[in-house]
């Protein structure tokens, strides 16, 4: 069923706390402390919401780490760029390390750059860390957020989708993400129940994905 290039996508939800992933996803009984764990043996990649991990300390990056694989990777939501604490998020990448991969700007917003410029993923966040925005240039830094999005763009996709999402709309934003893509590989985090993600899943698998 795929077309086009080689692709390979890695699917990730957009926070292992969502209200539906709680609801639905995991045992009833289950400890929250365990959903983070529960969540990593189904999936290799996370993007954390802005209200996850700020005003978070080391032993709970400490604790995250220890409820994932080594090649788990955690990627951060900006909800507001501007005033995030570069200090703080210099801290959370030392100690995540490697396993923290990137940043998020989901919205059309503008970073502060170096000089009193903008750019809008490039801000002064820790060396080597990428960031990937929905304001970028058609870029490998551009935020694939939709069909619509402008390509090229980068590894790194957000969407939100509603429970009973049609398989042919999935099928379309997998396809379209790989198009956009410059490279042959992406993660793609849905902002979904995970019903729309196991369907989701079951897609990417078909079109030769995963």
């Amino acid at each position: 069923m795929g077309q086009g290039k080689s692709f390979h996508l890695t699917l990730g939800a957009r926070d292992w706390e969502h209200p539906a992933w709680v609801a639905q996803f995991y045992p009833q009984d289950m400890p929250a402390s365990w959903r983070l764990c529960f969540y990593a043996n189904e999936f290799s990649a996370v993007l954390v919401p802005a209200q996850r991990w700020q005003g978070t300390e080391v032993s709970d990056w400490r604790g995250w780490l220890g409820e994932v694989r080594e090649d788990f990777r955690f990627y951060l939501e900006l909800a507001d760029p501007g005033g995030v604490d570069v200090e703080h998020l210099g801290r959370l990448r030392e100690t995540l390390g490697p396993q923290l991969a990137g940043l998020v700007v989901p919205e059309a917003m503008r970073v502060p750059g170096e000089g009193g410029g903008y750019t809008p993923a490039m801000g002064p966040w820790p060396d080597g860390l990428p960031c990937y925005s929905a304001s970028a240039p058609a870029t490998h830094a551009r935020l694939w957020t939709g069909p619509d999005t402008q390509a090229p763009c980068g590894p790194v996709g957000r969407v939100v989708l509603p429970s009973g999402a049609h398989p042919r709309v999935l099928r379309d934003h997998l396809e379209a993400f790989a198009r956009c893509s410059q490279g042959r590989s992406g993660v793609l985090f849905l902002d979904a129940p995970p019903a729309v993600m196991g369907q989701t899943v079951t897609l990417a698998g078909l079109l030769g994905f995963t």
